[in-house]
């Protein structure tokens, strides 16, 4: 193999551990956002709770 040959083929490899990478981190961006979501709801749950029981 040609040394260009073997750059070609090494930047194949990297550009698709780039892609896959990049997905993990919008999977995790969505699942932590989503998160967030739900615990800013809770939050706010429980805030009406304490509410209704110091009346």
């Amino acid at each position: 193999m040609q040394p260009q040959e073997i750059d070609q083929l090494r930047r194949i490899v990297l550009h698709d551990k780039l892609e896959k990478d990049l997905e993990l981190i919008r999977q995790y961006e969505e699942g932590l956002a989503f998160r967030h979501d739900e615990v800013g709801r809770s939050q706010y749950e429980i805030g009406r709770l304490d509410e209704r029981l110091a009346s």
